[in-house]
């Protein structure tokens, strides 16, 4: 760590750590023999690089030095406890298949709660050169070349014209039966299908796409991103219920104006 302040703000850690990260993947795994190195993983069935181990290492590291007392969950480590009440919710590359192939759309994600309420998030796409957060209360903002941008949602009121993200979950049988026996609500929709769900998440906070739904995803799948699209003015709920709570499975993320209209639209499906 770089004579990083202990007392700083974990926002601030956040924003340092993710661009810390994301220089690093870019200058030794990113396209590189080893950042394409890839092998199964426990949890979430998916694929880990190099590169996905090397950020998880770098972050949890961090934060360990700088809030000891603060508990840990992350996709690639095994969780620690929280004594101070504060939890980091942590995707160390999301969107490891497009990472692992060479291509653009992957980000760094962290995110930090106190009980079941988000309360900063940083998401960083290396790649891209988009850099994206959040404080509670605070807005949601997005770093480009063009400058800092303050985050809208957008007004799209009718299913019909909006635009979608939708991810089923990496090799769950279940939930592709669900969708194969539910093709007639889900496909009426307008989808897009990125590989990068937090990346997802900011479109829809930037006003791009309109919503994003999953009865898949893990925590740190959607935590950072949830955050991003309240404060840019959007409704996230939780799969199945009508609140939001960041360490439990599946989403539906919205512009807020499309929210109780789709759920309509799913019925019995967005109970399961």
């Amino acid at each position: 760590m770089k004579n990083r302040p202990i007392s700083m703000e974990r926002i601030t850690l956040a924003k340092h750590i993710a661009k810390e990260v994301g220089t690093e993947l870019l200058s030794n795994y990113w396209r590189k023999q080893k950042g394409n190195t890839t092998g199964k993983k426990g949890i979430s069935h998916g694929w880990v690089t190099q590169g996905d181990l090397k950020s998880d290492a770098m972050i949890v590291k961090a934060i360990k030095q700088a809030f000891p007392r603060d508990g840990i969950i992350s996709e690639e480590s095994d969780s620690t406890k929280t004594e101070s009440g504060i939890i980091w919710i942590i995707d160390p590359i999301d969107g490891t298949t497009n990472f692992s192939r060479g291509g653009y759309n992957w980000s760094i994600a962290i995110a930090y709660i106190t009980k079941d309420d988000v309360q900063g998030c940083v998401i960083y796409a290396p790649a891209l050169n988009l850099f994206y957060y959040a404080e509670k209360g605070k807005g949601a903002y997005e770093e480009s070349m063009h400058g800092t941008t303050k985050l809208d949602v957008s007004t799209k009121d009718t299913i019909e014209n909006a635009i979608a993200h939708f991810n089923a979950g990496f090799e769950d049988k279940p939930n592709h039966e669900i969708l194969k026996n539910n093709m007639d609500k889900l496909w009426q929709f307008r989808y897009r299908m990125e590989e990068s769900a937090q990346l997802e998440f900011a479109k829809i906070a930037a006003g791009v796409s309109d919503y994003y739904l999953s009865h898949a995803e893990l925590p740190w799948d959607h935590a950072a991103g949830a955050l991003l699209i309240q404060e840019a003015g959007g409704k996230v709920t939780t799969w199945g219920k009508d609140i939001y709570i960041p360490t439990e499975n599946g989403i539906l993320a919205t512009n807020k104006h499309l929210h109780q209209k789709i759920i309509k639209t799913l019925g019995d499906l967005y109970a399961r």
